[in-house]
């Protein structure tokens, strides 16, 4: 998955206590620019960045945030945080590489948002939806000789055919199809011989519309699985 969604992902997924983050060897430092509160850049190894993401929640609870929701809709990830006195902000990741380090810098910078209220950002599991894009991606993949990710298409959908028996259950699930399913990027993916042997054979339009199927179902799957944090037990199939 692309790194950026994933590294936010995780940043709410951890606020809302849902998910833990990861060995992420890649990042050389990681730092949270407030709007009125510019802070001094410290190196902070990767193995400290969770106190270092521990740290930012600190300072929203100090502002006493209400709540935080991904974004994954538009051009880039945001992150919106909303505060008790209505105040909404919106953190936006920037990414430079250390050629010294050979890691990455990111550094997430908060504007403060002209929104009249909250975005609700997705309530509905798109469970069966995605399902249903997966099986036709899979079949396409078949018949354009795209093996491999046809069973790439598979195994994702196996993920979300199986019986959960909460919320919580359900939004892993859909968390770990999307990843499964992630299948965009440069030479080697999805979109680098597939598309062309698809229009051989006619099915240029095929691809596309299920390309972009796809797209939007990892991106509500993900949003699903990280911005509601207060599941209940319940039986889903």
């Amino acid at each position: 998955m692309h790194a950026e969604i994933l590294l936010s992902c995780q940043l709410v997924g951890h606020f809302h206590g849902q998910m833990s983050l990861p060995n992420i060897a890649y990042i050389h430092s990681l730092h949270f620019q407030p709007e009125h509160r510019p802070i001094l850049k410290q190196l902070v190894p990767w193995q400290q960045l969770e106190q270092s993401t521990q740290y930012w929640f600190d300072s929203l609870r100090r502002r006493h945030i209400q709540d935080m929701r991904l974004d994954l809709f538009g051009q880039y990830p945001l992150i919106y945080t909303r505060f008790n006195d209505g105040t909404l902000s919106a953190w936006r990741s920037d990414w430079q590489f250390n050629d010294l380090e050979q890691q990455w810098d990111i550094d997430y910078y908060e504007s403060l948002c002209k929104l009249e209220k909250f975005p609700v950002l997705t309530t509905v599991d798109n469970r069966q939806d995605f399902l249903i894009v997966l099986h036709k991606l899979e079949h396409l993949a078949q018949v354009i000789g795209e093996t491999q990710f046809a069973q790439i298409f598979h195994r994702a959908a196996g993920t979300l055919a199986q019986t959960s028996h909460s919320i919580r259950e359900l939004q892993q699930q859909l968390f770990l199809a999307a990843q499964q399913a992630w299948v965009f990027g440069g030479m080697g993916s999805w979109n680098d011989a597939a598309p062309y042997l698809a229009a051989e054979q006619g099915l240029e339009q095929d691809y596309h519309h299920l390309t972009e199927q796809l797209h939007r179902q990892i991106r509500q799957a993900l949003m699903y699985a990280v911005n509601f944090a207060k599941t209940t037990s319940r039986t889903t199939t």
